[in-house]
């Protein structure tokens, strides 16, 4: 897993790319509004999209930003405080390496009960496969 600055910085390339995709369309297919009786201006390089369509797309990219925006948000929440000092941090640190040693050890000693449950198991199966071979023979 990235850390968190590098994922937020991400999610900013990827806002200002949303940004720029989103002013790049509503720059190539809005319509043109004539203003106080002028004239409708054209240009050849706009194709404007069905109005409809043209809302509903803006409604789609609107939702995309915000919750590109939340992402951010919830980024930057992960982020360490500006009220906790170094020292705060330091000891945040040691307790979270504290937690994944203790989970470390709690891992290894289940991990030697599944071994010895395997052998006890491997026993068992090779007991009754000798008594269904002997049962198997006599019958």
């Amino acid at each position: 897993m990235t850390c968190p600055c590098t994922q937020l910085q991400d999610a900013i390339n990827e806002l200002a790319t949303q940004f720029y995709t989103i002013l790049e369309y509503l720059n190539t297919a809005h319509d043109f509004v004539p203003l106080n009786g002028q004239t409708k201006a054209s240009d050849p390089s706009v194709h404007p999209e069905d109005t409809d369509k043209f809302i509903e797309t803006q409604h789609k990219l609107s939702i995309n930003l915000i919750e590109k925006i939340k992402q951010i948000d919830l980024l930057i929440d992960t982020l360490p405080s500006l009220y906790e000092t170094e020292q705060q941090q330091l000891t945040q640190l040691t307790q979270l390496q504290k937690q994944l040693q203790e989970i470390g050890q709690k891992k290894h000693s289940l991990q030697i009960q599944k071994d010895l449950l395997q052998k006890q198991l491997d026993k068992i199966i090779l007991h009754f496969t000798a008594i269904r071979n002997h049962l198997f023979m006599l019958g």
